[in-house]
């Protein structure tokens, strides 16, 4: 259609500009930078283009209930040191870990609700300790420390299955691929279910 305003990020001119958008710089040299749509932070200055801006990065996470799913670098900070990659380990378990202070298997609990329970990649070549303390059982009285696998019945119920203790040094120091958490453990439909735990240290 000839006389019909187009440019290459927004289109054709169909009428006013968005809502919200600012004015153009009047007193700008030719080119002027493109008004909207502004798909990230921008700003503008006279003679030069627009270009992207980003907000500055969090930090990362530290006060979860799992200690094991911040790391924890040797400068006394958390993440990786700058400039240092991490090589994952090539093969995890898929963990589910309910946040409940009740025993999952003397009351109701939905697995669809997102607060009941926690998900964790963890990698296979850990051992039952490793695991229980990177979960957080890390009373200084073994005996305290207590993992319990829990298996689903029906209609929210669950029971309660095998059962570990800090105190049991034989059994802290075995693999927990040695007890049937490996990756074959992926919840996929006709594979095996993921692994659901309840730990407590009280």
């Amino acid at each position: 259609m000839a006389f019909r305003g187009w440019n290459p990020r927004s289109g054709f001119d169909l009428g006013s500009p968005p809502p919200g958008t600012p004015g153009f710089y009047q007193t700008a040299a030719y080119p002027q930078y493109h008004g909207w749509p502004s798909y990230y932070g921008t700003t503008a200055s006279f003679g030069w283009g627009q270009y992207p801006q980003q907000w500055p990065n969090m930090n990362p996470p530290s006060g979860s209930s799992i200690p094991g799913t911040t790391f924890h670098n040797d400068l006394g900070g958390v993440g990786i040191p700058y400039g240092y990659n991490y090589l994952f380990s090539e093969e995890h378990c898929k963990f589910h870990v309910f946040k409940t202070p009740t025993p999952p298997w003397e009351r109701t609990i939905n697995i669809q609700d997102p607060t009941s329970h926690e998900k964790c990649m963890v990698p296979t070549n850990v051992t039952v300790q490793e695991l229980m303390q990177q979960l957080g059982c890390n009373n200084k009285d073994p005996k305290k420390n207590k993992l319990y696998e829990v298996t689903r019945a029906s209609n929210g119920t669950w029971k309660k299955g095998l059962v570990m203790c800090g105190d049991d040094k034989a059994r802290m120091k075995t693999k927990i691929t040695d007890w049937g958490w490996d990756k074959t453990r992926t919840g996929k439909p006709g594979e095996r279910s993921v692994v659901w735990i309840w730990l407590t240290k009280d």
